[in-house]
């Protein structure tokens, strides 16, 4: 938007790209238009930490801000595609403060997803839960992956399997090789620059205890 100039009342030329995908390709001038400007957020509507805006878009900084916690919850079963194990379930599970990290995925139990499936009628009963048991079994099959997508699910801006991958290729081949790289070693790998290298060696260390965690466990 600060690009292109665009404010509240804007009149715009919109092509499509890729045959399909709409976009904004200028702002076309026209007196008598009212416009506003378009206020950016300062504010992180849920813990109310000042936003960082880094030019391409606006990110609460707090790393136990209770949505980025989630976000990550989130971020690691949709790369780990751990099947069953809903976002509307993820939700849940945090509200109640029964997911905390990402590790706590891996320490629920059969008798902790239950209540999320059968109401207090139906455990009184003895009743079974399938849902309870598929989810479960569900996560136990996936304590085994690579460690691009592993990497990847612990939501470290912008590193994805693809980026994990080009630096396993260079010879990071372990998570502990990855976690006692440098800045420079990483910015020496072709395709990587020093802000890159930053972001993913401050990634690493924030999450490492985690990391190292859940690989021993």
């Amino acid at each position: 938007m600060r690009k292109l100039g665009v404010n509240i009342g804007s009149k715009v030329l919109v092509v499509k790209r890729g045959e399909i995908i709409p976009k904004i390709e200028r702002v076309v001038e026209e007196e008598g238009l009212s416009l506003l400007p378009i206020a950016a957020p300062v504010k992180c509507e849920v813990c109310g930490q000042a936003l960082v805006d880094d030019g391409s878009r606006f990110y609460c900084p707090k790393k136990d801000c209770s949505k980025r916690i989630l976000h990550r919850l989130l971020k690691f079963q949709s790369v780990v595609d751990i099947r069953d194990f809903g976002v509307t379930l993820i939700e849940n599970l945090f509200k109640d403060k029964r997911l905390k990290c990402i590790s706590d995925i891996y320490s629920l139990s059969i008798e902790d997803l239950v209540p999320y499936f059968l109401n207090e009628e139906s455990r009184e009963a003895d009743k079974k839960s399938l849902g309870a048991e598929k989810v479960y079994k569900s996560k136990k099959a996936h304590t085994n992956m690579k460690l691009s997508v592993f990497i990847a699910g612990f939501d470290i801006e912008g590193v994805g399997e693809t980026t994990v991958e080009k630096l396993v290729a260079a010879g990071f081949d372990s998570l502990d090789k990855l976690l006692s790289a440098n800045m420079d070693q990483i910015a020496a790998v072709h395709g990587f620059a020093e802000t890159m290298a930053q972001i993913i060696v401050e990634g690493l260390k924030d999450n490492a205890d985690e990391m190292r965690a859940l690989v021993n466990s």
